[in-house]
């Protein structure tokens, strides 16, 4: 196989990866948007913050969201 040829399979592979990750971006904002406020603070706080100010209990217990800690943990 030539250079040029090996060129072209890891720019395809990079280009169906990168495609694949843009579609999984598209269907998280689209589900993140489509939720309601609780369910979007609990994601804000427990996956987009580099540091968590509370935990799932802490959302709660501080009334951070309208959810008990077991409807926190099953969302």
């Amino acid at each position: 196989m030539s250079q040029t040829q090996e060129q072209m399979m890891i720019t395809l592979y990079a280009d169906s990866r990168l495609k694949s990750l843009e579609r999984e971006k598209s269907a998280i904002e689209k589900c993140f948007f489509e939720s309601d406020t609780d369910t979007q603070i609990i994601i804000k706080e427990l996956y987009f913050r580099r540091y968590p100010k509370y935990t799932t209990e802490g959302l709660s217990l501080n009334h951070v969201v309208n959810c008990s800690i077991r409807t926190i943990k099953r969302m």
